[in-house]
């Protein structure tokens, strides 16, 4: 064996042989990848497992959005609205019934790119070279978006029917009402109802988003979508512009179905429950399940209803505008029409004096107002409205 690595023609033949191997094994490897993909795809590996679901606490119309997905190729559906509504439950409930489905559970506030993301669940399912011989193709050149295409035709070509791909976006940047923030949008372009794109103040946006779906879905007709998201502003106003994307929002959970899950979920009989204390702090599930695990009730409901009223007066200091002496500030007067009706776009300018992206930040970002299908914007909580009106009576006494 000493004798061979002594000479330099067999030191140079086994060096550049291991180095032609490598480099076959790469080109080999890499080119199945997209064979391989699709193969998981179609076994069903890349499809969540049936998430505990309980139809009685879904406020989205199940049927309806299996039947989107089916039978209208060009939609696609998004979830949208409150936290901790169900959103993701609903999600995971109906990608598992979904054929040739690839769920994707991201980061709406880190880097997000669609084809990456899609790619990146793929590669995962896959042995895959490191990543100094991941490129080594007969294609060097390829982009993740034509290799995802050649992956989803081949299912649907395989299968008969496109790749369902669920998308559930979490998202944990809400703005506080800061200067800086508030100021930058106040720069911005992009506003709520008009031809720019949306604002979105994490590095998520929902323009983007909805542009690289609608390619897979619509124009290259190789997938269907259903994703869901907090950012329920942004895709209501992306709906308005595009007709492909069905929006379902997400409420506050009604009063008779809150005191169900209490009673059913966390042990609270309903005989003990008021409905008037349901109306003192944002019906959530987590907030439901937090009021069923605090002893001191009076004490969370106090928290609950202090913390929506410190959120309403800071508005007013936020979103301070010059005043003449003895003048009533705008916001009071945005506060006092919505207690009466819906606000819409023309009053965020007309009443309250506000560019609609400062409106968006300090109104909408901190769930005060919700959108509504129509465009226009209502008080997002039973207890947010009960905080308005304790702030509105306390302001108009100082006039």
């Amino acid at each position: 064996m000493k004798k061979v690595f002594k000479n330099p023609l067999l030191v140079k033949f086994f060096i550049g042989g291991s180095g032609a191997l490598v480099v076959t094994t790469a080109l080999i490897v890499n080119h199945s990848e997209h064979y391989r993909m699709a193969r998981m795809i179609k076994q069903g590996s890349l499809r969540p497992s049936a998430a505990t679901f309980d139809a009685k606490y879904c406020q989205f119309p199940i049927g309806s959005i299996e039947s989107t997905l089916k039978k209208d190729p060009d939609l696609f559906c998004g979830l949208v609205g409150n936290k901790s509504t169900g959103k993701s439950t609903t999600l995971e409930y109906v990608a598992s019934k979904q054929k040739n489905c690839i769920y994707c559970n991201v980061d709406g506030n880190g880097s997000f790119h669609l084809d990456d993301i899609i790619y990146g669940v793929m590669k995962d399912s896959i042995f895959t070279m490191p990543w100094f011989l991941s490129q080594i193709r007969l294609n060097g050149s390829l982009k993740r978006r034509t290799i995802i295409e050649k992956v989803f035709r081949k299912v649907k070509e395989n299968t008969g029917e496109p790749v369902t791909v669920v998308v559930d976006i979490a998202s944990e940047n809400d703005l506080a009402f800061d200067k800086e923030v508030l100021a930058s949008a106040e720069s911005m372009k992009d506003a709520f109802m008009t031809k720019n794109a949306s604002i979105s103040f994490s590095s998520f946006n929902a323009t983007v988003f909805t542009k690289q779906v609608k390619h897979y879905v619509a124009d290259a007709k190789v997938m269907r979508c259903l994703f869901a998201a907090s950012e329920g502003l942004m895709f209501q106003a992306e709906a308005l512009r595009e007709p492909r994307l069905k929006i379902y929002l997400s409420k506050e959970l009604t009063i008779d179905m809150s005191k169900t899950y209490l009673d059913d979920k966390c042990d609270v009989p309903v005989e003990i429950v008021d409905n008037l204390v349901l109306q003192k702090f944002p019906r959530t599930f987590s907030s439901l399940r937090s009021f069923a695990d605090t002893v001191d009730k009076d004490e969370f409901i106090r928290g609950a209803f202090k913390s929506e009223k410190a959120k309403i007066e800071e508005t007013f200091r936020s979103c301070s505008v010059p005043l003449l002496p003895f003048s009533r500030h705008p916001v009071l007067s945005l506060y006092q029409l919505a207690l009466q009706r819906p606000i819409q776009a023309d009053d965020i300018q007309n009443i309250c004096r506000l560019s609609e992206s400062q409106f968006l930040a300090a109104f909408v970002k901190t769930n005060i107002f919700q959108p509504t299908k129509g465009g226009e914007f209502i008080l997002q909580f039973d207890v947010t409205k009960e905080a308005v009106e304790t702030v509105v009576k306390e302001k108009l006494s100082w006039y």
